[in-house]
């Protein structure tokens, strides 16, 4: 590659055009922003792993009764009727 440089200077890597800004201090909106979406996020995961076993205890219920609705449509129809 150098040597190809040396001949082509063209096809050599340029910088990036995006200097990076200087750092600066956020300002108040901005850390209010900031402080309102960690909340956020810290609340979204606390009640994501508190809703998780009602959701279990809800689907555990669910296939119960549907197991006891196919448990009583199989009695019916092996039944004999007068």
């Amino acid at each position: 590659m150098n040597t190809v440089v040396e001949r082509h200077p063209s096809v050599a890597p340029v910088a990036s055009a995006h200097a990076v800004p200087p750092a600066r201090r956020l300002t108040l909106t901005e850390r209010l922003a900031l402080r309102l979406a960690l909340r956020l996020i810290v609340w979204s995961a606390r009640h994501r792993a508190t809703a998780a076993p009602a959701v279990a205890r809800a689907r555990e219920q669910l296939a119960a009764r549907e197991a006891r609705e196919r448990a009583w449509q199989r009695s019916f129809l092996l039944t004999t009727h007068r």
